[in-house]
């Protein structure tokens, strides 16, 4: 069975991948408090490093974020 509910994700354009930053329990929280919660999760994922020229930066990152419908299967 499946459950759809608001959360932040990143979607990458290159590959049309999208993956999930925040849960159903974040899902009451506001734009600005999701949008947080979605970079402590990719700060605790390790998905950017500032001091890396070949990693994503922290800017970045955030500016793929995307808020919306999230469906798990």
């Amino acid at each position: 069975m499946s459950e759809t509910y608001r959360a932040c994700y990143i979607r990458e354009t290159a590959t049309n991948g999208e993956c999930v930053l925040t849960g159903p329990e974040h899902a009451h929280l506001d734009d600005a408090a999701l949008r947080a919660e979605a970079m402590a999760e990719a700060t605790r994922a390790g998905l950017y490093r500032d001091d890396d020229p070949d990693c994503p930066t922290r800017e970045a990152i955030a500016a793929l974020l995307e808020i919306g419908d999230w469906t798990e299967l």
